[in-house]
């Protein structure tokens, strides 16, 4: 698919994730009455996070279906196909929607999907299926479709994993991050987010295995690097902490949260120029954040900039 979705759901997912550690600690260090309320605070902010992105991944998986089907039909190919996968896809999940599971899902639900591409097959693609000789079966396809059927348990365990998480229960999330990596030991989203899920534990050791595994088998990942970045960061680990960093920043430049770790790893290692760059792009990009109240304090503390009367 053209669309960049994948890199605008790392960006969103990776810049929350990161960013509520970063806040709830200064939160707690500033504010009392955070303290006495961090426990139902943190985790409101972690199912907000959690609602905000499963609704952009599953709006992205909505776009990302009608270009699919569209192009399949530019290929060639019948637009059933794309029915046929769904109504596959249901089979095997064995649920009904409803709001709820639909709300908590980061895909829509395969029922759903089924209707909306029939849908989209009875009215946009009549014509094309009444007028063009379109493929309706090959062995590339089979061979996709028995691979996608084989893999879809691993995705749904995942899934079920991200719904415990962010439903507090930790012990259930890591059950099912571990089901979902031992039927796909290889996928390093699933290492990358048990990875983080140790982190959030304080179980580093578990954390930065899982995360340089997700490192190992896909080099450009961005959310591994940041993650293993901020494992680091917390560990005071700077210069670990500052190499993943810019690597992520790279792979996804100008990430706010990413931008301040790199500030503060500088910072702690005495390289005030870099720490100052990095202050002042974090500053710039999201003034009236901690993260940027944060930083306009330290480049006004060093001279940089001068304090606003």
């Amino acid at each position: 698919i053209r669309g960049l979705h994948s890199q605008q759901g790392f960006s969103k997912q990776v810049v929350i994730a990161l960013a509520l550690p970063a806040v709830d600690f200064v939160l707690a260090k500033e504010s009392e009455a955070y303290r006495e309320w961090r426990p139902l605070a943190s985790l409101a902010l972690q199912f907000g996070a959690f609602v905000y992105i499963q609704k952009f991944t599953r709006d992205n998986e909505r776009e990302a279906d009608e270009i699919g089907q569209k192009y399949l039909v530019r290929a060639g190919y019948t637009p059933s196909g794309m029915v046929a996968t769904a109504r596959t896809m249901k089979g095997i999940s064995g649920s009904k929607p409803n709001a709820l599971t639909e709300f908590l899902s980061s895909h829509p639900h395969p029922a759903n999907r089924e209707i909306a591409a029939l849908e989209r097959v009875n009215t946009l693609y009549a014509k094309d299926i009444k007028t063009k000789k379109l493929i309706t079966n090959t062995e590339e396809f089979n061979r996709v479709k028995a691979i996608m059927m084989d893999e879809k348990p691993a995705y749904d365990e995942h899934d079920l994993g991200i719904a415990a998480g962010s439903q507090g229960d930790v012990s259930a999330a890591m059950s099912h991050y571990n089901r979902a990596l031992s039927l796909k030991p290889n996928e390093a989203l699933f290492h990358a987010d048990l990875g983080y899920l140790y982190m959030s534990q304080r179980q580093a050791a578990h954390a930065e295995d899982h995360l340089r595994k997700a490192n190992t088998i896909y080099p450009e990942f961005f959310k591994a690097k940041a993650y293993l970045g901020q494992l680091y960061y917390y560990q005071g680990r700077s210069q670990e902490s500052a190499s993943n960093l810019l690597q992520a920043d790279k792979l996804i430049p100008d990430t706010p949260v990413v931008g301040y770790m790199l500030a503060v790893n500088y910072d702690r290692m005495g390289y005030y120029n870099a720490a100052a760059q990095y202050y002042n792009r974090v500053m710039n990009a999201t003034p009236d954040s901690e993260i940027g109240k944060f930083s306009q304090q330290r480049l006004i503390q060093w001279g940089y900039i001068k304090q606003q009367q």
